[in-house]
This record gives C-alpha cells, sequence and structure tokens, in this order.
C-alpha cells in the first residue's frame, strides 16, 4: 500500500495545506496592518510637516525610490488623506477596520473607491457616519470569511 492511499497520510496532508493557507491568510493580514499604520502615519506626517504643497514631490521622489512599488499616486495619497481625516480622531486600538482598508470584492476596494469617488468634495457628517458603516461592514465580512475559512480545520 502506497502512502498516497493511506487514509492517515491524506488527514496529515490536508492538516499540513489547511496550516500554509492559514499562515498564509496571517502573514498577509500582519502585511496589511502595517501598510494601514505605514499610510496612516505618512498622512499625519505629511499633514503637520509640510502640507500638501509637497505632495508632487513625494510621489515622484517615491516612486523614484521604490521602483518596484505601486500605490504612489496623486490619487492614492489622496485616500490616504482623506482616509486620515475621518479616522484621526480615534485612537490606533479603535482600528478594528484597519483591514477594511485593503479589503477586496470583486476586483476592487470599496473602502479606498467610496474615498476616490469624493475627491475634491467636503465630507459632511452624514458622509464620514456612511463611511463608518461600510468599514464596520467590510471589517464583519472579513472576520465572517476567517471564521468560514477554518471551519474544518480544528
Amino acid at each position: 500500500m502506497s502512502l498516497i492511499s493511506n487514509q492517515e497520510y491524506i488527514h496529515w496532508f490536508h492538516s499540513i495545506k489547511d496550516q500554509i493557507t492559514n499562515s498564509q491568510i496571517k502573514a498577509s493580514l500582519r502585511v496589511n496592518n502595517e501598510l494601514f499604520l505605514l499610510y496612516y502615519n505618512l498622512e499625519k506626517q505629511t499633514q503637520k510637516q509640510w502640507g500638501y504643497r509637497i505632495i508632487e514631490q513625494l510621489i515622484n521622489d517615491l516612486k523614484s525610490t521604490f521602483t518596484d512599488v505601486n500605490g504612489f499616486s496623486k490619487s492614492n495619497l489622496y485616500a490616504m488623506r482623506q482616509f486620515y481625516l475621518v479616522f484621526s480622531k480615534f485612537p490606533p486600538t479603535w482600528w478594528k477596520f484597519r483591514v477594511a482598508w485593503n479589503f477586496y470584492i470583486g476586483g476592487y476596494q470599496p473602502a479606498q473607491k467610496w474615498l476616490k469617488d469624493r475627491k475634491g468634495r467636503k465630507l459632511e457628517f452624514d458622509d464620514i457616519l456612511h463611511y463608518q458603516k461600510i468599514i464596520v461592514a467590510l471589517t464583519e465580512t472579513e472576520r465572517l470569511m476567517r471564521e468560514i475559512d477554518l471551519v474544518g480545520v480544528e
């Protein structure tokens, strides 16, 4: 009898496969968290130290320094700014929504798209409340997806 047809081996193999998948998911979430904090702090520093007169220079310098990294466009930096303005009043421990910033649905990121669609427009109180509801919905969706992914892994 070969190992491949042995049920014990097959069960063990699936366990290893699930462990690898779960580790990849956890690593991805940690990377997303770090990127979120980076974007938040980048925006905070830009506002406090330089203001927005320096954005074009910053974009060019980042693109020439990090040639293999995407995401340093004017629209992305604008989205970072909007994100910071909406959530800067909350302490970092409240940031349960950090995963929502990088959450994909059908090839786009709703948290980022919503802000980009409002570029050049002042966000009113109702807009901010609506955006916070989007963040909660995306965060809860991501949490439920992780729970579903773990079913049967134990």
